[in-house]
């Protein structure tokens, strides 16, 4: 077995995971996908101060993870996604038959959103 990763930056996180199965078997493959956020800003990370959060939030919606934080002026969420996987607590997780000497890929993405509150 080989897993390999294929990341891109852009607006968000685009990951493509294939897993290559070499041997003479198949066998289930899952994946288990931690997912958190602080959303410190720039200075709060330089200056190493806590984040000023009202509330932090994680919400399941189907194939996605939604994390959410509010603060006094501003509300970020971002939307992670992992096609055909179930939420259990923080994890996103798919469980895939893999055949005897193929491959099988799936691509997480993760997408912030910002919305100004109050403004």
């Amino acid at each position: 077995m080989l897993v390999e990763r294929d990341r891109q930056l852009g607006t968000g996180l685009t990951e493509t995971i294939t897993v290559h199965n070499y041997a003479r078997d198949p066998f289930q493959c899952r994946i288990e996908l931690l997912a958190d956020a602080d959303f410190a800003d720039l200075f709060e990370v330089k200056e190493c101060r806590q984040p000023r959060r009202k509330s932090r939030a994680r919400h399941p919606a189907g194939d996605q993870l939604i994390l959410m934080s509010e603060r006094k002026d501003d509300e970020r969420s971002i939307a992670i996604e992992l096609p055909g996987s179930r939420v259990e607590e923080q994890r996103l997780v798919v469980v895939a038959p893999v055949a005897a000497h193929s491959a099988w890929s799936v691509t997480v993405s993760a997408v912030p959103r910002t919305r100004s509150v109050g403004r």
